[in-house]
């Protein structure tokens, strides 16, 4: 049933009325002729058929022998509306221009994608790519990705294996980067545990070495902590462990934090101001009539939209530059806003390093005329734990 709907769609049909008193005589003459009839039915004295878009002027004798009158009532199908939009001929070129068009863009890079790093920045990436010739615009068949990717690799050392391949009119670039191998020694090299900076430790769990501090005291950087060089009672000598511990120490910390009170800021004056650039490969066109302005003093923002069609991205894209002019001010603040902002940078100072955490702190503070101090002496908590490799000394032949 779907495949005759199908055929009928594109072979054309016209439902055509029958007016007369020998409408029964005309549909059986028609139907004995050859012409295909369907879907006849009989509503408010008129007699309504449907035939394929070719055979209803072979009907028109038959309108002549029986003496009645036929009108068309619908028409449907694919010749209709092939007629219909062929007429347009501005649609049907544009139509035709744009596919032409998008396929030819096909054969050209406008996008680059990166995947798969993370020590090397997107943009560094793109930046060798497009020194070696790879930019946007750029016909396909004049590549090597082979050799791009050869040169990714000689200009990032952090880059194991890349590879480019271009599908569509995107350059796909997939980059592994190398497993850098830490400072620490390897689980077989002997080491010590020594101090990473002064404190007195609070706690220490050893899970390899010899401990020679204890809880309670005081240690300066460097200085050893759990020793690798560990005598064995059982076999009577000195033997060489890879030393491990955890040793958690508090050391104090001293940090001053002034907030004038009287500041110049960049204040926003008017509003937005929005550059309208098309792109074309490496030519950039404005897209409006006024004069771009320039402010010494202004906050600025850039955004790039590239263009797509069903998915491909279209062989241009937008540049929005958006404007708002500012101006200096000096302005006063309160004390309170002064403290808040104090606390702020406070807050920021403690998150510095996540590996430790604040046990103690003393806030003084003093406002005069013109800024607020913070000084803040703070007791912090930190694993100070540092594995160093145990140097040997190989001695000659004879024993020197």
């Amino acid at each position: 049933m779907l495949l005759i709907r199908w055929i009928r769609f594109m072979r054309g049909t016209v439902t055509f009325q029958i007016e007369g008193d020998f409408a029964e005589r005309f549909l059986n003459l028609i139907s004995k002729n050859g012409i295909p009839v369907f879907q006849t039915r009989y509503r408010d004295g008129v007699f309504y058929a449907t035939t394929v878009a070719k055979s209803y002027r072979r009907i028109r004798p038959f309108v002549r022998a029986t003496h009645v009158r036929v009108r068309v009532a619908e028409r449907h199908g694919f010749p209709f509306v092939a007629r219909k939009y062929f007429r347009r001929f501005g649609l049907f070129a544009g139509i035709l221009m744009f596919l032409v068009c998008l396929g030819i863009s096909g054969q050209f890079v406008w996008e680059i994608q990166v995947r798969g790093n993370h020590a090397v920045s997107t943009d560094a990436i793109i930046q060798t790519l497009q020194e070696e010739g790879l930019t946007r615009g750029r016909w396909k068949k004049s590549l090597n990705p082979q050799m791009l990717a050869m040169k990714l690799r000689l200009n990032h050392h952090e880059i194991s294996w890349a590879a480019i391949n271009l599908v569509g009119s995107v350059a796909e670039v997939e980059v592994n980067e190398r497993i850098e191998i830490g400072e620490l020694p390897e689980e077989q090299t002997p080491c010590n545990v020594v101090a990473a900076r002064g404190g007195q430790i609070v706690s220490i769990q050893v899970y390899d070495g010899q401990k020679v501090r204890q809880k309670g005291e005081a240690v300066r950087q460097g200085e050893l902590i759990v020793s690798g060089v560990v005598k064995s009672l059982a076999k009577g000598k000195t033997i060489l462990r890879h030393a491990s511990a955890s040793v958690m120490a508090e050391y104090p910390e001293h940090n001053q934090i002034t907030v004038p009170l009287t500041q110049t800021l960049k204040v926003p004056q008017g509003g937005i101001q929005n550059y309208r650039y098309l792109n074309l490969g490496s030519l950039r066109l404005p897209l409006f009539l006024a004069r771009e302005r320039g402010q010494e003093e202004a906050f600025e923002r850039v955004f790039t939209r590239t263009m797509r069609v069903c998915g491909i991205p279209l062989p241009f894209d937008v540049t929005i530059l958006q404007v708002i002019p500012a101006e200096r001010k000096t302005v006063s603040i309160t004390p309170e806003k002064a403290r808040e902002l104090a606390l702020s940078q406070m807050s920021a100072y403690e998150k510095k390093n996540p590996k430790r955490t604040v046990v103690a702190r003393k806030i003084r503070q003093q406002i005069t005329n013109q800024q607020i101090i913070f000084d803040i002496d703070y007791t912090f908590c930190e694993d100070i734990a540092r594995q160093e490799p145990i140097l040997l000394n190989h001695s000659d032949g004879n024993g020197k």
